[in-house]
């Protein structure tokens, strides 16, 4: 198991950036890397280097009231990619107009990229890995943060450093964030891991109902890990095998004007 592919999420407190950017308009590049499972086209891969990456501007950046009833939902726009690196080598497609969005929901602490099928669709991070608010009224994915029972200590934002409560969360400024990774577009399987009951998700049992369409074809992408790796539930932040889940980070970075056609 490659250490990228399952990045722990306490790495964010050495690895938090938060550069401070002015409020005037300029290019922003949103970039975020993680290992998922799918396929594109013809081409299926396991395990492997997802990277998308939309371009925009920060003066096109949407707030909204969080549908969590608290804090603010920022989404965006733009131009957008995606590289998948299979056996050392990249495939890059680039996304139809309208298929994706980045968003970052204060409310709930989740980040990522949403798309017409769901707004946590095809990426996010920092959702609750088990099934919120329980068992049964658990109806879709990452309606709720991995910090949801406590958002206010948290300020909304990714993992649990206290660093993270000054994080820029407009999407107009540049941020690093990281959590675990869910890449579902249904709901996931629930199950008890370890005799803990407390990070029940296992995995995303069901793709997505369409494809997003791109230059290669059309992507799915459809969490095969999850919780369900092995673990003696001791060990690690993360209760259950959420320990060993695949891992993610989205890199919120404004640029100079010509910086991005460079």
């Amino acid at each position: 198991m490659r250490s990228f592919e399952r990045w722990a999420c306490v790495l964010v407190g050495a690895s938090i950036l938060s550069l401070t950017a002015g409020a005037n308009a300029a290019p922003v590049v949103y970039r975020l890397s993680t290992v998922a499972d799918g396929s594109l086209g013809r081409l299926t891969f396991n395990e492997a280097l997802v990277t998308i990456e939309l371009t925009s501007r920060t003066e096109t950046v949407v707030s909204s009231p969080s549908p969590s009833g608290s804090g603010t939902l920022y989404s965006n726009t733009g131009e957008a990619t995606i590289s998948i690196n299979v056996s050392g080598k990249p495939i890059v497609a680039r996304f139809a107009p309208g298929e994706i969005y980045v968003r970052y929901d204060t409310g709930t602490g989740v980040a990522g990229f949403g798309s017409p099928i769901s707004p946590t669709y095809p990426v996010s991070l920092d959702c609750s890995n088990w099934a919120y608010p329980s068992d049964s009224a658990y109806k879709q994915d990452c309606t709720q943060g991995d910090w949801w029972y406590n958002p206010g200590y948290f300020n909304g934002t990714l993992s649990f450093f206290y660093g993270t409560t000054s994080l820029p969360q407009s999407l107009s400024q540049s941020a690093l964030l990281t959590g675990i990774a869910h890449t579902c577009a249904t709901t996931y399987s629930l199950g008890v891991v370890a005799g803990i009951e407390w990070g029940d998700l296992l995995v995303c049992p069901a793709a997505a109902p369409r494809g997003l369409q791109t230059t290669r074809g059309t992507l799915y992408l459809q969490d095969n890990i999850g919780g369900s790796n092995p673990t003696d539930g001791n060990q690690g932040y993360y209760p259950g095998s959420w320990n060993n889940a695949n891992s993610g980070w989205l890199l919120v970075e404004v640029l100079e004007e010509g910086e991005a056609n460079n």
